[in-house]
């Protein structure tokens, strides 16, 4: 079993904010099937126990909330070659024009 912890938060130009309510759902990048999944707490912390029976886990985090763009983690050197949207750096997905952004960290 392996724990995937972090903290979800919100930025904009001139601060970082915690942010609760945010679920935080790991994916095996193989199927796109849900392993697990997790709400960020008032602290905007999270925390993810994943069984693995021994195996490798080949995956990527999703942060959703209610009325804000999907933002994606992926491993470091995951999705470059634009199959997963074209990931710019291991921890933030570039949208256009989004309306909020989290930043979910492992």
């Amino acid at each position: 079993m392996i724990t995937i912890s972090g903290v979800v938060s919100e930025r904009n130009t001139t601060t970082t904010t915690p942010k609760s309510g945010v679920v935080v759902t790991a994916y095996k990048a193989s199927d796109d099937s849900v392993v697990a999944m997790a709400t960020s707490d008032a602290a905007g912390m999270y925390s993810i126990s994943v069984t693995t029976n021994g195996v490798a886990l080949d995956g990527y985090l999703k942060a959703t909330n209610t009325g804000d763009l999907d933002t994606y983690l992926y491993p470091p050197g995951a999705g470059r070659d634009g199959l997963l949207g074209g990931v710019g750096e291991p921890d933030h997905v570039q949208h256009v024009r989004p309306r909020r952004q989290y930043v979910v960290r492992g």
